[in-house]
Formats: C-alpha cells, sequence, structure tokens
C-alpha cells in the first residue's frame, strides 16, 4: 500500500510540474521571447525534476511563431504526465 501512495503522489508531482511549466514557458514565451526549453528547464529546477525528464515541444499556427495573431500550442512531458497549453499571441 506505502508503494502504491508513493507512486500516486510522484505521478502527481510530475503532472503539477507539467502544468507549472507549460503555464510558464508559454507565458514567458509571449511576453519576452523567452525560449521555452529556456523556461522549462528553470522551472523543472526550482520543482526538484531533472530537465532530463522533461520534454516540450512548442508549435504554431501558421507556422511563424513571431507573427501576431499566431496560435500557439505547447506540449510538456514529464514520465507520463503531459500538460497542453494554447494560447494566442
Amino acid at each position: 500500500m506505502l508503494l502504491l501512495c508513493t507512486a500516486l503522489i510522484g505521478a502527481q508531482h510530475d503532472q503539477y510540474v507539467a502544468e507549472a511549466i507549460t503555464r510558464n514557458a508559454l507565458r514567458s514565451f509571449m511576453l519576452s521571447g523567452t525560449p521555452v526549453a529556456q523556461t522549462a528547464t528553470e522551472v523543472a529546477l526550482e520543482y526538484k525534476v531533472p530537465a532530463s525528464r522533461v520534454s516540450v515541444a512548442l508549435s504554431c499556427r501558421p507556422t511563424n511563431c513571431s507573427d501576431a495573431g499566431v496560435w500557439l500550442e505547447l506540449n510538456t512531458q514529464i514520465g507520463l504526465a503531459k500538460a497542453v497549453g494554447v494560447a494566442r499571441k
């Protein structure tokens, strides 16, 4: 039972961190142009998650992420935990 609880707490922590990374990386990219990978690494280290476990992917529609009015989609994954953020620049 203790092992199950420990695994569940770890999964919840990963989900919480994935959501925090998605939120902060998308906001930093939109407001100041900070690369999402940089923000992801900073936030992951704040939550004591090795950056090597974090995967982020930014996609833009249409393709140029610097244009006004473009839709941004950021996918973050830590282990099995996934988070997706969408915003219009």
